[in-house]
């Protein structure tokens, strides 16, 4: 999935980094300024839930949009307090945050 994705982000002219693990990914975030994180739920070793939590408790404020091809609902929300959107809606809230 990250290829594709990143194809088609490059394509649109964003530059992207991509960790395969969430430790990688973890650090990564810790080293650099985004301005938007997309977290695979499932990534291996650290989830995209437990780096979120990770670098929110470092209070690090980057938007970040969970991805998941878990279709269970239950799946998608766990405890966390958000809807779940398709990856076209988040990105439209997010370009609409940023610009508006």
């Amino acid at each position: 999935m990250s290829g594709a994705l990143k194809d088609q982000l490059e394509f649109g002219g964003y530059e992207i980094d991509i960790a395969s693990v969430g430790e990688e990914g973890l650090k990564k975030i810790e080293d650099n300024s985004y301005d938007l994180i997309l977290l695979d739920v499932m990534l291996p070793k650290k989830s995209g839930f437990d780096v979120c939590r990770e670098i929110r408790d470092k209070k690090i404020k980057t938007p970040v949009l969970m991805l998941t091809a878990k279709g269970e609902e239950i799946d998608k929300v766990l405890d966390w307090n958000w809807v779940p959107m398709t990856i076209l809606q988040n990105l439209s809230v997010c370009v609409s945050f940023r610009h508006g």
